[in-house]
């Protein structure tokens, strides 16, 4: 007990001493919006109609950082205008997006722990999520290991998930989460080239509690030049899925972009491996970009790998976009897909005389405006024009009716308040001697 004590007392002392030079900030978002949705994640069907709806994002944030430690505190509030009665007491809306705490352990080195986000590079594997309104935040700790003047990053992260504190061991079955997961990332940069190699585990937990382990590992490599700029990324998959089903997938990707200002011309081409449709229950083939931020990818209309199945088929997407920035606050983007899959599918459920791979093309449309700093306004449209094997991997509706989505969307985020202590100066600071 003297000893806890004690060591607690030495503990604050070197907080209160650190405290010499010290912040302290207070930050919001407020983010709605708008959707249109006809024909947005699948097929519309001839029996239902299209929906509109505003969702927002209300956040706020509350941050203290000095020499030894950072912490921050983010709750927010995910709901659709109209959930909730004019008159309600309570709702089951709230939640903690962050709350870890960072201690420096050295002038490179730093240890994260609590809930926060892991977001890498252009998010393919490791992503925030911040489309969605709720994110993608993880319970977790990271290790960091990040020297600016070399420009070199490593990170190690680890997590270990349980649905609640329990006496004896307890089935986890949180929706949509990992039992246990680990990834180690080194990023590295040079004057016209950087790359990052990134492994992955997850590790899933069965009905009879043993654990199936999936590895990711890859990396993104980048040629950056005057106004070309040249991507080549690609990772490997394997492991076990939860029903015991070997995995060996692959995604390859390549990206090509050349500024023209006030115009960006961009080519690229993405390929995630599937599984034939005569195989599936003896083998995975299918990639899964697991964390990832895959509303970034594979067109907006999010018919891949957001949320909405289409079979364990593998995906060719051929992609071209045209940027405009006339002016530094303004940007307009047209987008085209070309969606294609490799894999053998059961095509007698729709038309067994189709047996093509052709799945559509998508058109894209998105505004941005950003007033100030804080205050930014986008807007989009996405239009699909797809085929009858699309209809195989999404059955609930038919290509023949008009598919599309458009959204209207404010984004405020701005710091309301900072406070800095500055450090004291001592007497013989002041001493003309």
């Amino acid at each position: 007990m003297y000893l806890r004590c004690l060591f607690f007392l030495l503990l604050l002392s070197n907080l209160l001493h650190a405290q010499e030079s010290a912040s302290f900030w207070i930050d919001a978002q407020i983010r709605p919006r708008g959707e249109f949705r006809n024909g947005y994640k699948t097929l519309q069907s001839d029996s239902s109609f299209a929906t509109a709806f505003i969702e927002q994002r209300s956040r706020i944030g509350l941050g203290y950082k000095n020499e030894l430690i950072e912490i921050y505190l983010q709750p927010q509030d995910v709901r659709t205008w109209g959930s909730t009665p004019l008159v309600n007491n309570s709702n089951g809306f709230f939640t903690l997006f962050n709350a870890w705490v960072k201690i420096k352990a050295s002038p490179f080195i730093n240890v994260k722990v609590g809930r926060q986000v892991f977001s890498y590079d252009n998010q393919r594997i490791l992503g925030g999520l911040n489309w969605a309104a709720q994110g993608r935040a993880h319970d977790a700790v990271l290790f960091e290991y990040k020297n600016d003047s070399s420009q070199m990053a490593l990170q190690l992260g680890a997590a270990y998930n349980a649905a609640a504190a329990s006496l004896t061991a307890q089935e986890y079955n949180v929706s949509g989460n990992y039992k246990l997961m680990q990834f180690f990332r080194f990023h590295k940069e040079f004057k016209s080239f950087k790359f990052s190699l990134l492994a992955l585990n997850i590790g899933r937990e069965n009905t009879d509690q043993s654990l199936s382990f999936e590895f990711t590992t890859g990396g993104l490599f980048k040629l950056q030049l005057k106004n070309f700029q040249a991507s080549l990324e690609g990772y490997y998959q394997y492991g076990k899925t939860r029903t015991k089903v070997n995995t060996n997938a692959y995604l390859l990707a390549v990206k090509f972009s050349y500024q023209l200002k006030p115009l960006k011309f961009v080519l690229g081409a993405d390929f995630l491996s599937g599984t034939d449709f005569p195989d599936q229950a003896s083998q995975n083939n299918s990639f899964n970009p697991w964390m990832g931020t895959n509303h970034l990818f594979y067109g907006h209309l999010d018919y891949f790998y957001v949320g909405s199945t289409h079979k364990g088929a593998g995906l060719l997407d051929g992609y071209a976009q045209v940027h405009y920035s006339p002016i530094l606050k303004m940007k307009l983007t047209l987008m085209y897909h070309l969606f294609y899959t490799p894999n053998v599918l059961d095509y007698s459920t729709v038309n067994s005389s189709v047996l093509e791979g052709l799945l559509g093309h998508e058109i894209d449309f998105v505004f941005k405006y950003q007033f100030e700093k804080y205050l930014g306004l986008q807007l989009g449209y996405a239009h699909l024009l797809g085929t009858r094997t699309l209809e195989e991997l999404k059955p609930s509706g038919e290509v023949a009716n008009l598919n599309n989505w458009a959204w209207l969307m404010l984004n405020v985020n701005l710091e309301l308040f900072r406070h800095t202590i500055k450090p004291k100066q001592h007497p013989a600071a002041n001493s003309r001697f």
